[in-house]
């Protein structure tokens, strides 16, 4: 008996011991201030079809100029690095990347990265750009598990003289609230006065700014906003639902016409052989005697 009890305080022990050298990280959803957070992108595609969609990186967005840099030639660089996905991630055709950009758990300050593209827009380039501004293209990123969205660009002009002309975001910043050593939200808000006229031959610079806030509320209810969101709603479509049920009544129309036709038919028969079943003949009674 006794050595059972020192059996279970020794798993006990090590079990606490484990638990204590366990890292926060994305998985566990837990962070000490100073931990990294992966940021990923995931995909850029018109707001109105948000099944034509596109890697994040096949725009020439540039590589954040931190340590992860892929000109830095260091072997911890994450930019652009596959996320390992689970199975459900891989079926709903998630492809996260890692963005590039450094982040740390609830600094105290706001925190900037920019960069600039390492050389001037192509034609090729320039017109990625001016596509994704002209079809309001949209961009999804995660944090934590968290997605947000945000505007490639828009047409703009600086006037009601001017006509209107392919516009980039060229900053924007990204609200994230915590509660304690979780994540709850994050936000994304483009900065309008950012707005920079594409043109092959220009050089862009991106800038992305991280501002941390704390907040009351619980970690279990930090997807309730997504819920509820009017970027999902769905509007029901009366026209598609009527003309459905007046398919539906056509062929049920169709269906008993058919019936109808065929029961006549065999009524008729049945009438014209004197009540006899179709395909009988009559026999007299005195076949079946002996004599």
């Amino acid at each position: 008996m006794k050595s059972l009890k020192a059996a279970t305080t020794a798993l006990s022990l090590a079990s606490v011991a484990f638990m204590g050298v366990v890292d926060a990280d994305e998985f566990n959803h837990r962070y000490k201030t100073g931990d990294n957070v992966q940021f990923y992108v995931h995909k850029v595609g018109p707001y109105v079809n948000p099944q034509e969609a596109y890697n994040y990186y096949s725009l020439p967005y540039c590589a954040p100029d931190n340590e992860h840099h892929p000109h830095k030639k260091v072997t911890t660089g994450l930019f652009n690095k596959l996320r390992s996905n689970s199975i459900g991630e891989y079926i709903g055709g998630h492809a996260l990347r890692h963005s590039g950009h450094s982040v740390q758990y609830a600094p105290k300050q706001p925190v900037s990265e920019s960069c600039t593209t390492a050389s001037a827009l192509t034609v090729e380039e320039a017109d990625k750009f001016k596509k994704a501004a002209a079809d309001q293209w949209i961009y999804q990123t995660y944090l934590d598990d968290l997605p947000v969205w945000g505007m490639v660009g828009e047409m703009y002009s600086k006037d009601e003289k001017t006509k209107t002309s392919p516009h980039v975001y060229t900053e924007r910043t990204i609200l994230i609230q915590y509660n304690g050593d979780r994540i709850i939200s994050v936000d994304l808000v483009s900065d309008p006065k950012s707005l920079v006229e594409i043109k092959a031959g220009d050089k862009l610079t991106f800038t992305t700014k991280f501002m941390w806030a704390e907040t009351d509320q619980e970690f279990h209810s930090r997807f309730d906003k997504y819920l509820d969101k009017p970027f999902f709603k769905h509007h029901i479509h009366w026209f598609s639902i009527f003309n459905s049920f007046m398919m539906v009544l056509f062929l049920m129309g169709l269906v008993a016409l058919i019936l109808v036709r065929t029961l006549r038919k065999d009524f008729a028969k049945y009438a014209l052989s004197g009540g006899d079943v179709e395909g009988g003949e009559e026999y007299d009674d005195d076949e079946y005697d002996g004599d």
